[in-house]
């Protein structure tokens, strides 16, 4: 468990006095309890009693599982600044569950990554200004910002590295060329050849690389599927990383047929559920994909834990690049594996039903947590 003090909203100094600043504000994160929280005491009275504290805030499971929660909880008596606020995601961070086939032999093969899975491990900052343009509407987020930002991030330190080694090696074909050819004009076609080969490999993306783009187009498609359902109920949000910064949500739908945690896949191989509810990509199982969009899932139910509502959460992966042979089937412990032509009609079947003002905890929910902006009202 950690703890921080910080300075009240009435009180100019760093450290509060009891002659200028009678109330000491402390938040902190409790490994017991996996949330953030806080509390107000009035150092004039100092009773020790919980009851007499003026604010306490994160006392149940998962209350507030991150700090734009914790800020939301506790604005009115302090702001958290970003030196404590760097600290207390870092020990959200360190706490967090680790999602499932991490690090681990399931996400690599023999011959590279089998499961391309660019939901695992932290992703970066969408760049300031980068997707303000898409066309896509949602109710919060820009599908593929953060897909988009580590392609680039990527293709830079990718850059950085090639550029020198395709420049060196374009010189010693040349000078080699030179020196061929007052030999034997055939072999210097041949160095010629072989060195055009050779800085083309340097120079080539690797796909762990282009993947992150691939994927980013993929949510984008996705998000412009879902676009629709908003005229029906539905709420969208897009490009979510939840609090432990882990895991990247690519696409959370909130409506009258349920909580949706929907993961865009961008892939090439042939992708099939066999009839023991296994996928298959290619000829290798994409078991990992299925355990992470269900461990997904159980992640965002969490969050709602604090509204009091006995709600579930189900996890869709929805193919692209693909061909499925069926439309939608059912892989691992119920993840629904979609053709992305059949994801609208997959989200808008019920398998539960939820009420208008309980999908509207549910969406406030999501926008204290994630610290996402209210929608402008139509008029403003």
């Amino acid at each position: 468990m950690s703890r921080y003090q910080i300075t009240c909203r009435n009180c100019p100094q760093d450290g509060p006095d009891l002659d200028d600043c009678p109330y000491l504000v402390v938040v902190g994160w409790d490994d017991e309890l996996e949330t953030y929280y806080g509390w107000v005491e009035d150092l004039r009275i100092r009773s020790g009693k919980p009851e007499d504290l003026l604010v306490r805030v994160g006392t149940e499971q998962h209350q507030l599982p991150s700090v734009p929660a914790l800020q939301a909880a506790i604005d009115s008596w302090a702001r958290i600044q970003d030196p404590v606020r760097a600290k207390l995601e870092a020990d959200g961070r360190r706490a967090a569950p680790a999602p499932p086939g991490v690090g681990s032999y399931a996400l690599r093969g023999d011959r590279g990554m089998v499961e391309d899975d660019d939901d695992l491990g932290p992703r970066a900052e969408p760049e300031a200004g980068k997707g303000k343009g898409s066309t896509v509407g949602a109710s919060g987020g820009i599908p593929g910002a953060s897909a988009l930002a580590e392609y680039r991030r990527l293709l830079r330190r990718h850059l950085a590295l090639a550029i020198p080694k395709m420049i060196m090696a374009a010189l010693v074909t040349f000078a080699l060329v030179v020196v061929a050819l007052q030999l034997l004009p055939l072999l210097a076609i041949a160095i010629g050849v072989a060195g055009l080969g050779l800085t083309w490999r340097l120079g080539r993306l690797p796909d762990s690389v282009s993947a992150w783009r691939r994927g980013a187009l993929g949510e984008r498609s996705t998000a412009r599927l879902l676009a629709p359902l908003e005229r029906h109920g539905f709420t969208v949000f897009h490009d979510l990383s939840l609090p432990s910064g882990r895991v990247n949500i690519d696409h959370l739908v909130i409506g009258p047929t349920g909580i949706w945690a929907i993961d865009s896949k961008a892939w090439r191989n042939r992708t099939v559920v066999d009839k023991d509810g296994r996928l298959w990509r290619g000829r290798r199982p994409a078991d990992t994909a299925v355990r992470v969009a269900w461990w997904e899932a159980e992640q965002v139910a969490n969050l709602f834990e604090a509204t009091g509502l006995d709600v579930g959460v189900n996890p869709v992966l929805v193919i692209h690049g693909t061909p499925l042979r069926a439309l939608e089937a059912v892989a691992g412990q119920g993840v629904r594996v979609v053709a992305p032509d059949y994801l609208a009609a997959v989200v808008s079947r019920p398998p539960g039903t939820i009420y208008p003002e309980e999908a509207a905890a549910l969406v406030e929910r999501v926008r204290v947590v994630f610290g996402l902006p209210r929608p402008a009202m139509a008029g403003n």
